[in-house]
């Protein structure tokens, strides 16, 4: 699936899968399957619309003849830098109070940046579909929220 996909930016290192749709390149990139042309552009102006509120986003790499992105035989591709850190895996055994104040920053910063995101031509907020749609029938669905509790959760526009 992958195969000579990095030499659109002048790569030689193999992906390596990490999940179904994003893989890591060389310890420093990350390529990311995003399915659709209109797929990889939102994700683009996403990304700048995070990064403006200094939220911590991938710089997306430029391919050798300048694209943000390819288009190939099995989907639509972006390169990005690998973001420094690491994953938190025992949050409670570190220092949670100072862990949940940053996640609560970058949490914040996060929310103001979706709100300024809006479709240009319908005007649709694609955050606050998303937060309505999918991400409400997932907690709802999992237990973590219940639907009652979900309802006074809405964002407002």
């Amino acid at each position: 699936m992958t195969a000579g996909i990095m030499e659109f930016w002048g790569l030689n290192e193999e992906p390596v899968a990490t999940t179904p749709t994003t893989w890591e390149v060389a310890g420093k990139y990350i390529l990311k399957s995003v399915g659709t042309e209109n797929a990889a552009l939102n994700n683009i102006r996403l990304t700048a619309a995070l990064g403006s509120h200094g939220v911590p986003v991938p710089h997306i790499m430029k391919t050798t003849d300048g694209r943000d992105y390819i288009l190939a035989g099995d989907g639509c591709y972006l390169l990005m830098e690998k973001l420094a850190g690491s994953h938190i895996k025992e949050v409670f055994e570190q220092d949670y109070a100072s862990i949940a104040y940053e996640t609560g920053i970058v949490i914040g910063k996060i929310h103001c940046a979706f709100m300024t995101v809006s479709d240009n031509q319908s005007g649709v907020n694609p955050f606050q579909q998303e937060l309505t749609g999918w991400i409400s029938r997932e907690l709802s669905g999992s237990s973590l929220l219940t639907n009652s509790f979900w309802s006074i959760c809405k964002c407002a526009p």
